[in-house]
C-alpha cells in the first residue's frame, strides 16, 4: 500500500519569545524595560513564522521505561501540522516511520511488521514520542521551535543567563521560557506543576544560521517524573526550499491494530 501526499508550507503563529540586560546583540537589546513581554513575543512569533517547511537528516535518541535506542532520521516538515519521520537502525535497516498530518498518525513498526492509525491525541503519540507532547508541539519541537502556550499568563519577566526569563502561568501549571535575544528563540524551557514537580523540559544547543534563520543542532526534550527523554541531533538542515513530499509505503501484510499498546 503506497500513500502519497504533498503539503506545501503554510505558516502557523508560533509564540515563543526573546530578550536581555543593556548590551545589543544581532537580534534584540538585553533588556526587558526597552523590549516588553509583548513586544517580544511579537518578535519572535515573526521569527518563528519564517520557517515554512524543513527537511533534515541526523540521529534521534530515545530513552523511556517502555523502550530505549538510537536511530538514523530522515525529516520532512510542513507547518502548522504535517510531519513525516523515516527511521533507520544500524547497517541502514529500516526500523519504522511516523507521519502525522491535521487527519491522524499512521505509525509503521518494521521490525514487528505492524502499523497503527489514530486521532493525534497525545495519549497515543507517547507511545512513539516519550515525551508528553501534543501534535502541534512535535512539529514545533522538530522545526526547532518550541511554542509558547497560546492561553499562557505572563506573571514575570527578566533576564536569566544572558537570556530573557518569561515565566507564565499554563492552566494550573507554571511554564519558564528562556530566550536568546539573538536568535529570537526560546533555547530553554521548563514546566512544573502545582506540586513543584518539573513535567517536561528541553534544551536547543547548537544555534546554526540556516538560510538567514536561526536553528538549533540539538534538541533534548526530557520528562523527569516519566523518566523519559528524546535527543534529536540534526547533522544536515535545510529550511524553505522545494515542497516537501511525504512519500512512504507499508506492506499489504502488515498487521494493524487501531491504538498502540500500554
Amino acid at each position: 500500500m503506497t500513500y502519497r501526499i504533498f503539503f506545501w508550507a503554510t505558516c502557523l503563529s508560533l509564540p515563543l519569545l526573546v530578550a536581555a540586560c543593556g548590551t545589543t546583540r544581532e537580534g534584540v537589546a538585553l533588556d526587558p524595560e526597552r523590549m516588553p513581554a509583548d513586544e517580544l513575543i511579537r518578535r519572535v512569533r515573526e521569527e518563528s513564522d519564517r520557517v515554512q517547511t524543513l527537511a533534515g537528516s541526523g540521529t534521534l535518541i530515545f530513552d523511556s521505561p517502555r523502550i530505549s535506542g538510537t536511530a538514523e532520521f530522515t525529516l520532512a516538515l510542513s507547518k502548522p501540522d504535517s510531519l513525516l519521520l523515516k527511521l533507520e537502525g544500524p547497517f541502514g535497516l529500516d526500523v519504522g516511520l511516523l507521519f502525522m498530518d491535521a487527519n491522524g498518525y499512521v505509525a509503521y513498526n518494521t521490525m514487528e511488521n505492524v502499523v497503527i492509525q489514530g486521532g493525534t491525541d497525545s495519549a497515543a503519540l507517547r507511545a512513539f514520542i516519550p515525551v508528553p507532547l501534543s501534535a502541534h508541539q512535535i512539529v514545533a519541537a522538530f522545526s526547532g521551535r518550541y511554542p509558547i502556550e497560546p492561553d499562557m499568563r505572563v506573571v514575570r519577566y527578566g533576564i536569566d543567563d544572558d537570556r530573557f526569563l518569561l515565566t507564565a502561568l499554563c492552566g494550573s501549571d507554571t511554564c519558564r521560557y528562556w530566550v536568546d535575544p539573538e536568535a529570537l528563540a526560546v533555547t530553554s524551557y521548563r514546566r512544573t506543576g502545582a506540586d513543584g514537580r518539573t513535567l517536561l523540559e528541553g534544551e536547543l544547543a547548537k544555534m546554526t544560521s540556516v538560510n538567514g534563520i536561526q536553528l538549533p543542532r540539538s534538541i533534548v526534550l526530557r520528562a523527569p517524573s516519566r523518566r523519559s527523554l528524546l535527543r534529536i541531533l540534526f547533522t544536515d538542515l535545510d529550511v524553505n526550499g522545494d515542497a516537501p513530499e511525504f512519500t512512504y509505503s507499508i506492506p499489504a501484510s502488515a498487521r494493524r491494530r487501531t491504538r498502540p499498546l500500554p
